[in-house]
């Protein structure tokens, strides 16, 4: 992961001053890539099969927010990386950020997210790559019906809100790792 964050840096920023390059080439593009961490793929595959048991919404729509945070509270001074994945049904639209990897796990979309990556650059997104990312997770979400609103008929899509706080995976120094169930409160 530092390797990839480096190279993102060398290539797409002009002389550390943060800001993108004008061109076409500096454009981030969300890739589909492959989980090398079998460990953390079949935590996800259980986690999914948990949730389709649980929730029968989620068999048919919904997909994975997969999200790496570098730092950990609990495991401070033991972990080496800290996950948080969740089932989610929103829809990218500019108040929820953009991902810069996706994957499929046990036919589910999981959208994968680096907090360092986010926090630290402003990414600009290439346009054609977005709407080949939105037509992908369309067919995660609820049908889009129409509506009538103040005389127009508009499109519109029911929105599902999850609470339940999802799955925390710890990859430990020492090679071991912890899943937890990830609370808000």
């Amino acid at each position: 992961m530092k390797y990839l964050l480096i190279a993102i840096f060398f290539l797409c920023f002009d002389k550390g001053n943060c800001q993108m390059k004008d061109s076409k080439a500096s454009e981030f593009i969300i890739t589909e890539i492959q989980l090398k961490d079998l460990t953390l793929r079949d935590s996800i595959a259980s986690f999914i099969s948990q949730e389709i048991e649980k929730d029968s919404i989620f068999k048919n729509i919904g997909y994975v927010k997969l999200t790496l945070n570098t730092v950990s509270s609990k495991y401070k001074n033991d972990a080496l990386f800290t996950y948080l994945y969740n089932r989610s049904y929103d829809e990218f639209t500019g108040d929820i950020p953009y991902p810069q990897f996706y994957t499929m796990i046990a036919n589910k979309l999981v959208v994968i997210t680096d907090h360092s990556i986010t926090t630290n650059f402003n990414l600009r997104y290439n346009k054609n790559n977005i709407k080949q990312f939105k037509k992908i997770v369309e067919t995660y979400l609820p049908k889009r019906t129409k509506i009538r609103f103040k005389g127009k008929t508009v499109p519109y899509r029911e929105s599902i809100v999850v609470i339940d706080g999802g799955k925390r995976f710890y990859r430990l120094r020492d090679g071991s790792v912890v899943v937890e169930n990830n609370t808000y409160f």
